[in-house]
């Protein structure tokens, strides 16, 4: 039996979707609650869960940070600034493949991966170069 798609669920995916990157749960809770104050945490939490199960969104684990949302569902990397903790989508010009038939990864039933680059992104080199000059 399918989940149905209620008015709270496309509530969160339009709330995401509008994000210009990758907002935690509490952002979307935070930008939903503004115009709908009688939803609940725990409703956006869910649906968002239940919108990552059915592969509408992403979820993106950010070590030492809450995890983040994508609403860009096909495959790309991406990238955290170690300076102003910026989140940035990659579209990689070669990307990334992985043999899932490797016998190591077939015994651990590896079936899928994240990868997540840091560096510095454009606006924080940018800033560093004018220090400098």
């Amino acid at each position: 039996m399918g989940r149905r798609n209620t008015i709270q669920k496309q509530l969160v995916l339009d709330a995401v979707n509008k994000f210009m990157g990758h907002p935690s749960a509490e952002e979307v809770y935070n930008s939903i609650v503004e115009s709908y104050p009688d939803i609940s945490k725990a409703t956006v939490y869910r649906n968002l869960n239940h919108l990552v199960d059915s592969g509408q969104l992403l979820r993106l684990t950010v070590p030492g940070s809450a995890d983040k949302y994508d609403a860009t569902v096909s495959n790309h990397c991406h990238a955290l600034c170690k300076y102003c903790d910026k989140f940035i989508d990659l579209e990689l010009e070669n990307p990334v493949v992985i043999d899932f038939n490797d016998k190591a990864l077939k015994e651990n039933m590896v079936d899928d991966f994240v990868i997540l680059f840091t560096g510095i992104c454009p606006d924080c080199m940018e800033q560093k170069r004018k220090i400098k000059d």
